[in-house]
This record gives C-alpha cells, structure tokens and sequence, in this order.
C-alpha cells in the first residue's frame, strides 16, 4: 500500500479525488455511481420512515448514473 500512497502523493500523478483499494499486491480503483435515488419533496418529507419506505428505490441501481461531482464538488 505504501508504493500507491508515494505515487498518489508524487506531483507527476495526475489524480485526485480518487478512492483506491491496495491489499496484498492488488490495486484498483473506484468510481462513484449514483442510484436514480428518491426526492423528497418538500424536503420536511424526509424523515427515517419516509426513507425506510422508500430503501428499495433510494438503493436500486438498475438506472445508475455515473458522475464527476459529489453534492455539486468536483472530484478531479
């Protein structure tokens, strides 16, 4: 793990924002995937038994999206 941490930490090493798994010699990395998700609207909707209700919606990822923000903040 610490030859990914030297490299990520290096100036040439062009990421940033990145999640990475390093375990027993293997590396790779992550990317963000969003699920079509559920709006409550007016937020005062969302309460704990509100997203209990909607879990299956708010986790189904049959309709992800993938994205280079995460609330509005770029990730590179």
């Amino acid at each position: 793990m610490a030859p990914v941490v030297a490299w990520l930490s290096h100036e040439d090493c062009p990421e940033t924002g990145s999640i990475f798994e390093a375990a027993g010699g293997f590396v790779s990395k992550y990317r963000w995937q969003r699920s079509a998700g559920k709006l409550f609207s007016p937020p005062s909707l969302l309460t704990p038994e509100n997203v209990r209700d909607n879990w299956d919606q708010i986790t189904d990822m049959t309709k992800f999206t993938t994205s280079n923000t995460v609330h509005g903040m770029p990730t590179h």
